[in-house]
């Protein structure tokens, strides 16, 4: 009886695999506040539905987002593709845990620059969902 000889490691499985390890460190990821006006954000990553409408600004608490840099993976032209950067998201919980379950919201993520812009709206919004 013949034995076979064990499978290559494609690069595709590599990659995947590597995007997997890379993705269950996201518990410890930073996040922060980012104002929309100061970004080119226009897709939340959570729920992969719209932050703004090109070349305008929602009004507060909407023109605030949460930011952080991670693995993102899609197909291009048939093939695996990972990108590394800057993600988007609104500002609600369940957008940020929809790709991050272990996601812990942190006092870090508001600097006292935020804290002094803040209108009522954006307090509001930051206390219902992340009770800060």
């Amino acid at each position: 009886e013949q034995r076979k000889a064990p499978k290559k490691e494609t690069i595709r499985s590599t990659t995947i695999r590597y995007f997997l390890e890379k993705r269950k460190s996201s518990a410890t990821r930073k996040y922060e506040l980012k104002w929309l006006k100061y970004t080119k954000a226009f897709k939340c990553y959570g729920c992969n539905s719209a932050i703004r409408v090109p070349g305008e600004i929602p009004d507060p608490p909407n023109d605030l987002i949460a930011s952080t840099s991670e693995y993102k993976s899609f197909m291009k032209e048939r093939k695996l593709q990972v990108r590394f950067g800057p993600m988007h998201y609104h500002l609600r919980a369940e957008c940020i845990a929809a790709k991050n379950p272990e996601f812990q919201v942190s006092r870090d993520m508001i600097t006292e620059y935020d804290k002094s812009s803040f209108k009522e709206a954006h307090q509001r919004l930051i206390y219902e969902e992340f009770n800060l």
